[in-house]
């Protein structure tokens, strides 16, 4: 397939030996839009001995030399922006710029005749045949042509060396001809295979063979720092295939090896990936040990959960597409609340001296804040404590006039609503971002609160001002733990929680409009907060709250992971949440089942096996989480296959379609076999014994998804993953 060859600049070289007299044109090179006749090229040899260059339907360089039947020529033609020249031997034998019709159709490139018909075939031999994406000049044309490449040539796109199979005998298996260093081969038509003639046969005499030990492109592609495993893996935010809350995510796609990767195209499939957005327009060169990124952007119109497949098309070898499963969700709701978009104070907090003590918001921060920007800000007589952004938008705060320099906080995101806290405690300090903490270890003396607390700025200076928004502002008499903050961040609240000072949704006014008055108040109390003059201005700041686009709030919490594994004979199945990585291991063993990513594992050989689940979801829980060792003990022996969950096909049985809809066929199994099928929690929603080699299920009621499929007789057990799609 040519897609990537559908370009202006490229050189096009090999070595030919014409062997009879034609009687019409033979195409040596062809990449021609079928029944278009304004466009490709073609590379034809005459029935005059001569060669000719076409563009599209027009001649447009017509050597007039005559060449001899059985004698070797090397030949190229190299192509600009500009027009095109045909070397022969090294020397130019005509040139054009008058490539009035376009080169890039997107078509198969075929040698031996045209890519349009079933006619105008080559007869006689050819060798060393390469396609570089560059225009090369004389020199280096003359310098290469007798001479195979060692490999480490720059911007060669493709090389055959046509030095498989035995010359002149038979080579029924040689039927795809291999790209020297990448995966670009071709696939081979109308040859017998054998004797002298349509085969394998003896190449050009005068090349200068060169052995190598080049590597082709060897690839790998990873996501926030975690190697994926090709079309394999459930998606999960801890290697970014799975997008909880956020509208983009990179992809790192690494070459290792010693030649080029070539990365032909990258797409979206699945079962919604018009939800999905990959910026992707040509061809892309990842030289030997280097790395591309690509751009994951979710574009969100509800909560539903979506997923889609990305296929990363290249000439890495063995596999030139490289797929990941990918998923998105906002896990938020419309919410018809407002938020705070000004400068305000609240009134002094009634508290004894304390060192048990949290602020909590959410914020969108509109840019980069200036030096010591206040968010939520205590200023005045003896207290000096309070939330703020530090030097580079670094969540920063201070205590008891004190602490303003530590730098151990996190980044705050620009135009994004992230919730914080600053959670005080006699002897630490920890501050949250979106329920991830970050402590400072010190000691911390108490505060009076004899003053009022700033909201979106410190009264020390103008230049402290926060630009953006606040929403959900909390404040608690008490020391919040991580728990604690999750379950409510998410949330909204009653206004009467036990140690709850102050709270304000900040629902008051009309959307956009002026307030009526200076003053809100606290949810569930006559606790205010007031619009505030900054000291030294004489003016007051944003007298107004807006409705946001996006909600916040989530109705529905997450329940916490667990490592609790249901087991049925030789299916195991761990408990299932969106957003979580799961790997099944041999406990024996200790190593990890390759492609086993799935919650749900169907053991094919006696064993113990536990499931490690890979927590990104839950700030407060543990990163990584093991089950129990489950025994499976098989009544068929337990020496069957171990390598996993086949994707769509296994060598047993057959599914299709797959993806399915209303119904999926299972073909080529044992009658008396059982067939059961597995939702991803483990649930049995089908099992029946085959009384035929072939049955149909009815899958029309069934949730969109992914399933596994057991197929199991007396000898063997067989799986396979089944995915529904409406």
């Amino acid at each position: 397939n040519s897609t990537a060859l559908s370009q202006r600049v490229f050189t096009y070289e090999f070595w030919f030996r014409p062997e009879s007299q034609l009687l019409q044109i033979g195409s040596l090179g062809s990449l021609r839009a079928n029944s278009v006749s304004n466009g490709g090229w073609n590379v034809y040899y005459t029935n005059m001995n001569r060669l000719q260059i076409w563009n599209g339907y027009t001649p447009v360089i017509s050597p007039t030399m005559q060449l001899q039947i059985f004698e070797w020529y090397h030949l190229a033609l190299v192509s600009t922006d500009t027009g095109q020249v045909l070397y022969l031997n090294g020397d130019i034998i005509g040139s054009t710029s008058n490539l009035v019709n376009p080169l890039d159709f997107p078509y198969d490139f075929t040698i031996g005749r045209v890519n349009e018909a079933n006619q105008w075939f080559f007869k006689g031999a050819m060798d060393e045949i390469r396609f570089w994406n560059e225009a090369l000049d004389s020199n280096t044309i003359r310098s290469r042509m007798n001479t195979e490449l060692d490999g480490t040539e720059e911007n060669l796109y493709f090389n055959f060396r046509l030095n498989q199979g035995v010359a002149n005998d038979s080579n029924l298996s040689e039927v795809i001809v291999k790209d020297e260093f990448g995966c670009l081969n071709a696939e081979m038509y109308n040859f017998n295979y054998f004797d002298s003639t349509s085969n394998w046969v003896s190449g050009n005499p005068t090349l200068t063979a060169v052995s190598h030990n080049v590597s082709g492109p060897n690839m790998t592609v990873s996501g926030n720092g975690v190697d994926l495993i090709n079309g394999v893996g459930t998606p999960s935010v801890n290697n970014n295939t799975y997008l909880l809350n956020k509208k983009s995510v990179d992809f790192k796609v690494s070459n290792t090896g010693d030649y080029p990767l070539i990365i032909t195209g990258i797409e979206l499939s699945g079962n919604y990936p018009s939800s999905f957005e990959i910026a992707f327009d040509e061809p892309v060169f990842v030289e030997a040990n280097s790395d591309y990124f690509f751009e994951l952007v979710y574009n969100p119109t509800d909560t539903i959960y979506k997923d889609a497949v990305i296929s990363v098309y290249t000439n890495n070898c063995p596999a030139a597409e490289f797929e990941i499963n990918i998923a998105g969700k906002l896990d938020n709701v419309n919410h018809a609340g407002n938020f705070f978009n000004g400068y305000g104070a609240t009134q002094k907090f009634d508290l004894a001296p304390t060192n048990h003590f949290t602020y909590e918001a959410w914020v969108f921060s509109n840019g980069i804040q200036s030096s010591y920007a206040g968010i939520i800000y205590t200023r005045g007589d003896s207290t000096i404590a309070g939330l703020n952004v530090i030097n580079g938008n670094r969540l920063g705060y201070t205590w008891d006039n004190d602490h303003f320099l530590w730098q151990g906080g996190p980044i705050l995101p620009e135009q994004e609503w992230v919730h914080v806290a600053l959670v005080i405690e006699p002897d630490q300090a920890t501050l949250y971002l979106n329920g991830e903490g970050y402590t400072n270890m010190a000691t911390h003396n108490t505060q009076t609160f004899d003053t009022n607390t700033f909201v979106a700025g410190d009264p020390f200076s103008v230049q402290r001002l926060f630009f953006g928004r606040i929403d959900e502002l909390r404040f608690w008499n008490k020391a919040r733990n991580c728990d604690e903050i999750v379950s409510t961040m998410n949330s909204r609240l009653t206004g009467t929680e036990d140690s709850l000072i102050a709270y304000f949704d900040f629902d008051q006014g009309s959307p956009n409009g002026n307030m009526v008055g200076d003053t809100i108040f606290s949810k569930g109390s006559e606790f205010q907060l007031r619009f505030a003059i900054l000291q030294g201005t004489g003016t007051r700041f944003a007298r107004y709250i807006e409705n946001y686009e996006v909600g916040l709030y989530n109705t529905t919490p997450l329940a916490l992971p667990t490592t609790d594994v249901t087991q049925n004979d030789s299916l195991l199945s761990a408990n299932y949440t969106e957003g979580l990585s799961y790997q099944w291991i041999n406990c024996e063993t200790d190593q990890e089942l390759a492609g086993e990513t799935s919650p749900v594992f169907v053991a094919t050989q006696n064993g113990q096996y536990k499931v490690r689940i890979v927590n990104q979801l839950f700030p407060c829980e543990e990163d990584t989480l093991f089950s129990e060792c489950y025994t499976v003990t098989l009544s068929g022996g337990g020496n069957g296959d171990t390598t996993g969950i086949k994707e769509l096909e296994v060598k047993g049985f057959a599914m299709y379609p797959n993806p399915a809809n209303n119904f999926v066929t299972i073909a080529n199994v044992a009658e008396q076999s059982t067939i059961t099928i597995f939702d991803i929690s483990g649930r049995v929603v089908f099992a029946q014994q085959a009384t035929k080699n072939q049955l149909e299920v009815e899958t029309a009621d069934w949730q969109n998804g992914l399933y596994v499929v057991v197929v199991q007789d007396a000898v063997r057990t067989e799986k396979a993953k089944l995915i529904i799609s409406k």
